[in-house]
């Protein structure tokens, strides 16, 4: 057997595992499915009920980042600076999809209505979990960077 021709099956093997298992199709997602998640976890925090928001809408890299009280702290300073969500509109998505590992992620950007101020701030879910959760909540840096910040 021919040395050079051991990288080629190497080659191919490669080419045909990706093509097996790192492509597979997965559900189509409705984008409204996603905001209702949004909408969902904007109530419960409007409401105070953080820890439902937490342990219902948060994908467990989130959690494994922010502990509950970190999160309920932080919505409770911010409620303090900003008021209570009133309102809010959807002004800006896109998605990505990560053909190696599968995972697909959504990225919203809301006007936020609060009670004294309004804002523009994003949104991330993905299906790290199998179905989709809330990644992380951000805001946009001067240098169009996202800045973690719960909200």
């Amino acid at each position: 057997m021919k040395y050079y021709l051991i990288p080629v099956f190497i080659l191919i093997i490669c080419v045909v595992s990706f093509l097996l298992f790192g492509c597979k199709k997965k559900s189509t997602v409705d984008i409204k499915d996603l905001e209702r998640i949004v909408d969902e976890y904007c109530k419960y925090i409007s409401d105070g009920d953080y820890k439902t928001a937490y342990e219902k809408y948060l994908n467990s890299s989130y959690k494994k980042d922010i502990s509950l009280s970190d999160f309920t702290s932080a919505h409770e300073k911010r409620k303090e600076k900003v008021g209570i969500l009133q309102e809010k509109k959807l002004t800006f998505n896109t998605n990505t999809y990560n053909i190696f590992s599968g995972l697909r992620e959504y990225q919203f950007t809301y006007e936020l209505k609060y009670s004294n101020t309004t804002n523009h701030e994003i949104i991330k879910l993905n299906d790290q979990d199998g179905i989709f959760l809330i990644e992380g909540t951000y805001t946009s840096s001067s240098s169009d960077t996202l800045r973690f910040m719960v909200w």
